[in-house]
């Protein structure tokens, strides 16, 4: 009669690498656990692999599935224990495959890859995930990376960026720091964590999704940073163990070497202890165990745009923090981080954005970790607005409460009916439209009316798909009016109430001049005017001159001007 299986072990491989690679560290898995039925598939992770990371989580999901079909010729009724080992990028898809088979959360919802959200029957026996060399936040270049690995990921950037300006979605990118897949893990994570304490009846308590957690850490892994190797944010009851002499690569390979045996060692301590045994071994994480607040009920986001170093932004939070404390029911946090100073070049350039939303969305997690029972609110100004309707499309778990736009470069098309009255991510809007803001009628609204990118004239055109009474039409000024400090105290009753007061600032007035309109009308031309000053510079400096030389030289010294101007003002 054939033995029952006590263990299905599923391994997930890493980045460009295969699954024979792990023979070694299936052999170990084999002495830990002698009756175990080990799965190791074959991931589409090669260098220029475009998978979509989610789809992959789910199609593993299935191979636990197919396992237990397996097992259950031989167990007949009798379910074994499941463990997900993930390594460097499957270290990844292992928390998703977790999280997917423990059920959606309405707080955290699921991507369109699943036939099903809802907690498989299976997953009370996950007894275990155990993360090698795990990239939990993501990857991200930091003063940390050797120069090589620096120069090589630089490398792959650059043809990761070419990928992407053909349509692509290099699977590399979804596992940058900030990612719309980091991002949402982070947070699906946050949510499972919040649902999974068991409790009274009637509760939302689920009961599933505390399964142990062991992540290995290589002390010399030069690829993932400490910053992002550890994430306390949505980790911080991980059990962490030192592998001495190791790194990203070789964490797994167990061999008969010195580094080897000790790497094997740590790793069956991870399959066999319990959790107070493995407590009583596990490394201390250098970085500052982030601090809880559950007294904080709401959490405001103010977020500064091009060209601003965003000094405003500490002082509009002052002002929405004093008046959100005066209702005596509520708590206040604010979120005033810095992006840097942004210039108008980099603005126009979508990569940059996108990092700029990844970096948002990075604050937003941790926002969410600090604050577990906080609503959250925006202002925005400028970039600002672009960061969260940017991460309103492609992060389904990103909420927000009451959200205000000053100076925005969102087209003025956006989908404003989906997030309101469809998904209901946005409980309240308003919209500030300048009555003469340049910077937004001669660049956004050009490449908007070229069709060249998704960012747009929606402050000085205003939202095609908000009302008038979501937006006002006009802020007397140009790109900074609405953050004027007359409008703090009604900008501060938004956020905090969903509406402004009757004796505010804010009231709609037509002050648009004629001008202003013809400027409204003139786009793309007042840019394509900028462009033939330019080249028509450039053809006097170096087609006229006698001297060629000359003519190299003040070409050079028009491009430094240009260089200056746009990367300054």
């Amino acid at each position: 009669m054939e033995e029952k299986f006590t263990h299905l072990v599923l391994v997930l491989h890493g980045y460009t690498l295969n699954p024979k690679k792990y023979d070694l560290l299936k052999k170990a898995i084999e002495e830990a656990y002698p009756k175990a039925h080990v799965v190791i598939p074959q991931l589409p992770f090669s260098a220029l692999s475009m998978a979509d990371l989610n789809k992959e989580s789910y199609r593993m999901l299935i191979e636990i599935e197919k396992g237990l079909l397996h097992i259950e010729k031989v167990n007949k009724d009798v379910l074994p224990k499941i463990v997900i080992i993930g390594h460097s990028t499957g270290s990844l898809v292992a928390r998703k495959v977790y999280v997917y088979a423990c059920g959606e959360n309405e707080d955290a919802p699921f991507e369109n890859v699943m036939e099903s959200t809802q907690p498989r029957l299976w997953v009370s026996h996950v007894d275990r995930i155990i993360l090698l060399a795990g990239m939990n936040r993501g990857w991200s270049l930091t003063h940390h990376l050797y120069v090589k690995t620096a120069f090589l990921m630089r490398v792959g950037i650059v043809i990761g960026k070419v990928m992407k300006f053909f349509g692509n979605n290099p699977l590399g990118f979804q596992t940058r720091k900030g990612s719309s897949f980091i991002t949402q893990l982070r947070l699906q994570w946050l949510s499972m964590i919040k649902h999974a304490t068991e409790g009274k009846k009637d509760t939302n308590e689920k009961g599933i999704g505390n399964a142990l957690v062991v992540q290995l850490l290589g002390t010399i892994d030069d690829l993932i940073p400490p910053e992002d190797n550890v994430d306390l944010v949505t980790g911080s009851n991980f059990i962490y163990l030192d592998v001495r002499m190791s790194g990203h690569l070789d964490v797994i390979q167990m061999d008969s070497s010195k580094a080897g045996k000790t790497r094997k060692d740590i790793f069956k301590k991870a399959l066999t202890l319990d959790y107070e045994a493995l407590a009583n071994i596990q490394t201390t994480p250098a970085e500052n165990t982030l601090m809880v607040d559950e007294k904080v009920t709401d959490v405001v986001f103010v977020i500064h745009g091009i060209r601003d170093t965003g000094y405003w932004t500490q002082k509009v939070a002052r002002r929405v923090k004093a008046i959100g404390d005066k209702t005596g029911t509520k708590k206040f946090a604010m979120e005033t981080s810095t992006y840097g100073y942004f210039p108008m070049l980099p603005f126009l350039l979508a990569h940059k954005r996108q990092s700029k939303v990844e970096w948002l969305m990075d604050q937003y997690v941790e926002n969410r970790a600090q604050y577990p029972k906080a609503q959250f609110s925006f202002l925005g100004h400028s970039n600002g607005t672009y960061l969260l309707a940017k991460a309103l499309n492609d992060y389904p778990a990103c909420k927000f409460k009451n959200v205000v736009f000053a100076g925005s470069v969102v087209s003025q098309n956006y989908n404003w009916k989906k997030i309101l009255d469809q998904e209901k991510r946005i409980e309240n809007v308003f919209n500030f439209v300048a009555s003469s803001d340049w910077v937004v009628a001669m660049f956004p609204k050009t490449f908007q009316t070229m069709k060249l990118q998704d960012i747009g004239s929606g402050g000085f055109d205003g939202f095609n798909e908000l009302s008038e009474h979501q937006q006002m039409k006009f802020v007397e000024g140009s790109h900074g009016a609405a953050i004027e400090e007359k409008y703090w105290d009604d900008i501060a009753h938004f956020i905090v109430h969903g509406k402004f007061t009757d004796t505010g600032e804010v009231k709609n007035k037509e002050v648009r001049s004629r001008f202003w309109k013809f400027i409204g009308k003139a786009a793309p031309w007042p840019f394509a005017i900028i462009l033939a000053v330019v080249g028509v510079g450039i053809y006097f400096a170096y087609v006229l001159p006698a001297d060629p030389f000359n003519g190299i030289l003040s070409v050079l010294c028009i491009i430094v001007a240009i260089g200056i101007f746009v990367t300054r003002f």
